[in-house]
Formats: structure tokens, C-alpha cells, sequence
């Protein structure tokens, strides 16, 4: 599973942050964005993500740095080849509004159809090929949703130490085990399924939330995820100046992270005020990630960067964090 950041910044591009937008390729190759500000598409073609694996786009509200790319998006997906296959939209009231009606007056017409649905006020609960998806309303200045997405468990596993220890082989004997049955070696020894499977690989749980300065209702849905990307639109002191436009500070971040037991806690939705690359940036970016690993001590907190992609590993045992690893999604060269 990755997550891929085709933007970071709050409410207006820097010359290197677009707004925001950020995409989840599941193990199957298939991708679910979520969001999609002005500039997505332009974002996509210096990413590794193809136009065919797209699946769906989750909104999670109506301000325009997080939704005002899908016209043009959608568009894209017309002009490399989208035919017949449908296209899925979640998000807030009057999004299918929107949609239907700029594509209307701009004449366009698109190969494939569109399916929207727009969640209740409170949130919904889905399911999506077997992945349960959660989406919670936020406090922001307009109806704003975060949204849970628990993968389902994998399938069993082999504890591979025991069975080389019981001289099982490599091959038909070890899969017979694996679909639960019981196998006889060539010495005569009987192996039951219990004496080598750990069970079902635990599914990861991602929570990803649109803007908001009180996340309370999706705390409970939410808790013992594995990854919640949280935006951080200002530091600390701006507290007072984050709450009147409805945002959060890194601080907030963390003890969002800090109340759901988040695993890794993700930074994103950077205000222009700061720095958008170079060493100051580096620093300023450090900093940030400082101000909320103090309200979340037992989270590994990550900044994202535009055109960087998190690589989120298996989980090896309940409980247990999964492992992320950073990655440039241009050049594929890794990052701290």
C-alpha cells in the first residue's frame, strides 16, 4: 500500500506545493484518490501513477483547494483512453451539483459515466471491495469529512520457522496447509494447519481527514490506526488564528494522533506563510514535525512533501505498527 502526495499546501499553490490532493494505491494497483485541488492533473504526470488505475475520488469538502481539480481531472481520464468504466465521487452535500453542472456549461462529454454519492450531514459507512470505509463529519467552516478506510485482513500465513523445524518442504505441502488442510511427510508424520498458520494478516487501517479544527467524531472509528494524515496548517503559537478559520495547529495534530492511538501521524495542508523549499524549509519542516511529536509520544510522526510517496508495509502481527518508508515517486530515490 502508498500513499502519494500530489499536494501539500493550504488554500493557495508555492512554487513548489500545489493544494492539496493525495492518492492511496492499494496491493492490487488499483487507486483511490482523495481530494482533488486545482492543478491535480498537471501534479500527476510527474507521478508514477497511471490514469487507467483510477478508481474513485473521496471529497472531503466543498473549498475549492480541495476540489476545484476534478473538472479538469476527470477531463484527463477522457483524453488517455477512459471508456465505459465507471467512475466513483463520494463527498459532502452538493457535490454532484457541482460536478454535473460546470461539466454541463463546458460542453464536456465525457467516454465513461459517473457515479456520485453524497454522504449524510452525520457521515455514512460503506464498503467498497471489501474494504469498510467510515466517513465522519469534522468541524470546519462548511460541511467537512474525514474518512476511515480499513483494509481487510490478508490471507493466512505461514510461521515459516516452525515449519522449517518440522522438515515440512517448500511447495505443494506448505500450500495444502495454507488452504487448511491436514498433510502426511514422506516420513509419516501428520501436520495439522494449527501447527504452522499464524492466521489471517491483520488489514491496515488508514484515516484521512479533510481540514478541521475538532475531529472528535471520528476518534472512536478511527482509534488503533495505523496511519492518519492530519493537516497542520499552522505552528503552535497561531493556535487563536488556526480555530477562526477552522484549522489545526501541529499541536492539535498530535493530540488527534495522541487520542486515537495513531501508529504514524502524517502532516500535510502547509500554510503559504512558510518556507516551500530549500534549507529553510527543511528546518521549518523539522520543526513542525517537532511540535507535534510532543503532544503524540508514542506516534511516529512523518511531514509530507509534495511528489513523495509513503510506502506502508504488511502488518507482521496485532498490534504491531506497520513499517513506512519514503520514497521521491519521480525518481524512486529514497527520503528520511
Amino acid at each position: 500500500m502508498e500513499l502519494i502526495f500530489l499536494g501539500t499546501s493550504a488554500g493557495t499553490p508555492t512554487r513548489s506545493r500545489n493544494v492539496t490532493s493525495h492518492a492511496l494505491r492499494r496491493d492490487d494497483g488499483s487507486v483511490w484518490m482523495l481530494d482533488c485541488g486545482e492543478g491535480t492533473q498537471h501534479r500527476l504526470l510527474n507521478s508514477s501513477i497511471k490514469p487507467s488505475s483510477f478508481e474513485r475520488i473521496f471529497i472531503t469538502h466543498l473549498h475549492g483547494d480541495h476540489c476545484y481539480g476534478i473538472f479538469g481531472f476527470l477531463s484527463s481520464l477522457a483524453v488517455h483512453g477512459r471508456k465505459d468504466k465507471p467512475f466513483y465521487i463520494t463527498g459532502p452535500k452538493g457535490i454532484a451539483q457541482l460536478v454535473n453542472h460546470v461539466l454541463k456549461l463546458s460542453y464536456a462529454k465525457l467516454p465513461f459515466p459517473i457515479e456520485i454519492c453524497e454522504l449524510p450531514d452525520e457521515g455514512d459507512d460503506l464498503t467498497i471491495d471489501g474494504w469498510q470505509i467510515s466517513a465522519r463529519s469534522l468541524s470546519h467552516r462548511t460541511p467537512s469529512y474525514g474518512y476511515v478506510l480499513q483494509e481487510p485482513a490478508g490471507l493466512p500465513r505461514l510461521n515459516v520457522a516452525a515449519a522449517d523445524k518440522l522438515g515440512i518442504p517448500n511447495g505443494r505441502e506448505r500450500g495444502l496447509l495454507l488452504r487448511g488442510e491436514r498433510v502426511t511427510l514422506a516420513n509419516g508424520n501428520v501436520i495439522e494447519p494449527e501447527d504452522v498458520i499464524l492466521g489471517e494478516r491483520p488489514g491496515r487501517k488508514v484515516v484521512l481527514l479533510g481540514d478541521t479544527k475538532n475531529s472528535e467524531h471520528i476518534h472512536q472509528v478511527g482509534s488503533n490506526c495505523d496511519i492518519l494524515v492530519h493537516e497542520a496548517t499552522f505552528e503552535k503559537t497561531l493556535h487563536d488564528k488556526a480555530v477562526s478559520w477552522g484549522h489545526s495547529t501541529t499541536v492539535m495534530a498530535g493530540e488527534c494522533a495522541q487520542k486515537m492511538s495513531a501508529k504514524h501521524l502524517i502532516l500535510t495542508h502547509f500554510s503559504s506563510r512558510y518556507p516551500d523549499r530549500g534549507e529553510k524549509w527543511d528546518a521549518q519542516r523539522l520543526a513542525l514535525v517537532a511540535e507535534a511529536q510532543s503532544a503524540c509520544s508514542s506516534t511516529l510522526v512523518h511531514a509530507a512533501q509534495d511528489g513523495w510517496r509513503a510506502h506502508i508495509g504488511p502488518i507482521k502481527s496485532p498490534g504491531e505498527p506497520p513499517h513506512v518508508e519514503w520514497f521521491d515517486d519521480r525518481t524512486g530515490l529514497s527520503h528520511e
